[in-house]
C-alpha cells in the first residue's frame, strides 16, 4: 500500500461496516470504496475485509492493516496538535464551533469586531449544533451549553443560559386558543417534556425545523408559538414571552480549547475576547433584563 488514503478507506470500512458508511466519510460514491478494496485484496492477495450479514467485516489481514491504520491516524492528529502549539504569535486561523443563533445573533457585532482587531487571525466558524471532536482538531474553540464537559478539555465556565415561551402579539390575539400550535426542533419527545411546563402542554407540535433561528423567523412571522433563547426572543420586539411565563434557566455555558492549545497565543486572545463579550451579555442571556429567570431541570442543549 503506498498511499494514506488507503489506510483512510480502511479505517472508514472498519468503523461503519457498510459501502454507502465509508463513502460518506470519504465523501466518494460507493462503487469507489469498492473499487479501493478490491484493489487492495489483489495487492495482498487476501481478503481484506468480507461480507457478513449486514455489511463487512475486517478478516485477519484487514485487522492487522486497521490497526496500522489506526497508529497512523493517531501519529497525524498529534502531529497537528504538535505545530498548532507552535505558535507563538498573533496570527493564523482558528477554527470556532457554536450554535447557529449565537454566531447569528448574539456575537455577529463581536465576532466581527475581533476581526477588525486582530486582523492576522483568520477566523472560520461552523455555526451549527453538531457535535465536535477537539481531539481530531474538527474545531480549536468551541462555545456549547453543557452539564458536564470532557474532563480533559480546557476553558471557561461562565454563567447558566435561559430560554422562554415566545409568541406574537398578532398570533395570541386572533388564533383562538384551542387552535394555537408550537413551532419546535426535531426531537418530539424532548419538547414535550419541556412544553409540559408552558402554559399550552397539550398543544400539538404543528411545525418541526432543525434550525432555532429558523423557528424564531417562523414564529415571528406570525405562526405558532415556540421555544428559544432569551437572548433570541426578548431582543426581537416583533415577539412576546407568553402571558404568566419566566425563562427557565439551563446548562452552563463552556468555552472549551484542548490542552494542546491553551497556551496558544492566538487561542487565548480569542477565548479572552469571547468571554468578556458573553459576560457583557449576561443579563440578556440570563433573561434577567425583564422579568426573573426560574431554575430549570429539562436543560435545552446548546
Amino acid at each position: 500500500m503506498k498511499a494514506w488514503d488507503d489506510y483512510q478507506f480502511i479505517l472508514s470500512l472498519a468503523r461503519t461496516g457498510t459501502l454507502r458508511g465509508a463513502a460518506k466519510l470519504m465523501g466518494v460514491n460507493h462503487s469507489t470504496v469498492s473499487r479501493r478494496i478490491q484493489a487492495l485484496n489483489d495487492a495482498y492477495n487476501h481478503n481484506v475485509f468480507e461480507q457478513v450479514a449486514g455489511g463487512y467485516q475486517a478478516t485477519q489481514t484487514g485487522e492487522i492493516l486497521v490497526k496500522a491504520a489506526e497508529k497512523m491516524e493517531a501519529l497525524a492528529e498529534e502531529t497537528n496538535h504538535l505545530i498548532s502549539t507552535q505558535d507563538m504569535h498573533h496570527q493564523g486561523g482558528i477554527d470556532v464551533s457554536l450554535p447557529e443563533a449565537y454566531a447569528d445573533y448574539l456575537l455577529a457585532d463581536d465576532i466581527s469586531a475581533f476581526c477588525r482587531t486582530y486582523p492576522d487571525i483568520k477566523l472560520r466558524i461552523d455555526s451549527s449544533f453538531t457535535l465536535v471532536d477537539l481531539d481530531k482538531s474538527e474545531a480549536d474553540v468551541v462555545i456549547r451549553g453543557s452539564d458536564t464537559p470532557p474532563d480533559h478539555l480546557v476553558g471557561r465556565r461562565l454563567f447558566p443560559y435561559a430560554i422562554g415561551f415566545y409568541s406574537t402579539d398578532a398570533y395570541l390575539r386572533t388564533a383562538p386558543e384551542e387552535d394555537r400550535c408550537w413551532v419546535g426542533g426535531m426531537d418530539e419527545k424532548w419538547h414535550r417534556e419541556l412544553l409540559a411546563l408552558s402554559p399550552y402542554p397539550n398543544h400539538p407540535l404543528q411545525l418541526q425545523l432543525k434550525d432555532i433561528t429558523a423557528r424564531h423567523r417562523i414564529v415571528a412571522r406570525g405562526f405558532g408559538m415556540y421555544v428559544g433563547p432569551c437572548f433570541l426572543g426578548d431582543t426581537d420586539p416583533t415577539v412576546r414571552r407568553l402571558p404568566g411565563t419566566k425563562p427557565l434557566l439551563q446548562q452552563d455555558l463552556w468555552i472549551l480549547t484542548h490542552p494542546d492549545l491553551r497556551t496558544s497565543p492566538r487561542i487565548k486572545t480569542l477565548i479572552s475576547f469571547l468571554t468578556k463579550a458573553l459576560l457583557e451579555k449576561k443579563d440578556i442571556i440570563q433573561g434577567t433584563n425583564t422579568p426573573a429567570a426560574v431554575p430549570n431541570d429539562n436543560s435545552v442543549p446548546l
